[in-house]
């Protein structure tokens, strides 16, 4: 006996749907006439439809912390004093430097003892701290593999992961989306 999705018992016939399948039991037969039944009319599409506006909202209604969690000091000019500084050019590391930033721009760098800070500015003391350039990460991918295969994404921590770590470029070196790549580092571009 063959179960179409018209709900007829035949030899071998076709249905009305084309689709003609083994009947293995009263139970399947009642749970595929049930599912043939709603699947094509507007009650599926309703209940699709209500199932996305759920899921979604679902996603935006977890915010993220605020972003004032995540910094150390307002803008404005910023002194970073006592600082060791190693430029990335191979000269040796300056011990004692003032780094001066001003807004999202550093403005000076020079020795502790003779720069000159503006008046209002926020000081910070970092002896016994080194800033140096942005580094450039030369094999990095914003996706990871996990077990059986499948690999996920990770376009929202992974670059943030990479920044805090003091990673300012990254060239990547395979991906699962290459467009979505190239979308975030428009995005990056634009502010």
């Amino acid at each position: 006996m063959y179960y179409n999705t018209s709900t007829q018992c035949q030899e071998k016939n076709s249905s009305p749907r084309g689709t003609i399948r083994p009947l293995h039991g009263l139970r399947s037969a009642i749970i595929l006439h049930w599912f043939t039944e709603i699947s094509g009319g507007p009650f599926m599409r309703r209940f699709l439809a209500a199932l996305t506006i759920v899921c979604s909202s679902a996603c935006f209604a977890q915010p993220g912390p605020p972003i004032k969690d995540f910094i150390r000091v307002p803008a404005g000019v910023i002194a970073l004093e006592h600082v060791r500084v190693i430029d990335g050019t191979g000269a040796a590391a300056k011990a004692d430097q003032t780094i001066l930033i001003s807004g999202d721009k550093i403005t000076a760098i020079g020795p502790s003892g003779s720069a000159q800070v503006p008046t209002g500015a926020t000081r910070l003391d970092f002896t016994g701290y080194s800033a140096l350039p942005g580094l450039v990460g030369m094999h990095d991918h914003l996706f990871y593999p996990a077990s059986g295969g499948l690999y996920h994404n990770m376009p929202f921590s992974f670059p943030r992961l990479y920044l805090a770590t003091g990673v300012t470029t990254i060239r990547t070196t395979g991906s699962i989306e290459p467009y979505f790549d190239l979308e975030l580092m428009h995005a990056i571009d634009e502010g």
